[in-house]
């Protein structure tokens, strides 16, 4: 099984770093729902997963839970989204806001309202995110 680093970081500014295993988060069906009985929902800002890449051998950041992205998908408002990137690229979408299934849960870009999918969220790279509608 599998250790994970959580981050969780609270209203308040504070953050706290945990491991959670993969049977610790299967058995609270995700890891967001594991935090959420060690830790008040209302308190928790964000919470991300410090995930590692085989290939290239770097870690990066999921965000599995974010207060203000869970207000937008609760909503189902339509949002604009600017993402820039470490080469200082910047890209715009629009879209919904959603979330996959599965232990890890992400959030996702929706492009209709009608779409069954679509594609994850580059949290770390937001820059501006306004609703639409």
């Amino acid at each position: 099984m599998k250790n994970y680093k959580i981050i969780v970081t609270f209203k308040n500014g504070k953050s706290d770093n945990l491991t959670v295993t993969e049977q610790q988060a299967k058995q609270y069906k995700n890891i967001q729902n594991y935090i959420f009985t060690l830790f008040n929902k209302n308190n928790i800002k964000r919470i991300d997963v410090v995930m590692h890449n085989n290939i290239t051998g770097n870690e990066f950041i999921e965000t599995t839970y974010d207060e203000m992205l869970e207000k937008l998908r609760e909503r189902n408002n339509r949002v604009e989204i600017t993402y820039k990137f470490n080469s200082g690229k910047e890209e715009k979408t629009r879209c919904y806001i959603g979330k996959s299934t599965g232990w890890i849960p992400i959030y996702l870009e929706i492009k209709r309202r009608n779409s069954l999918g679509g594609t994850g969220l580059l949290t770390g790279c937001i820059s501006n995110l306004r609703v639409v509608y």
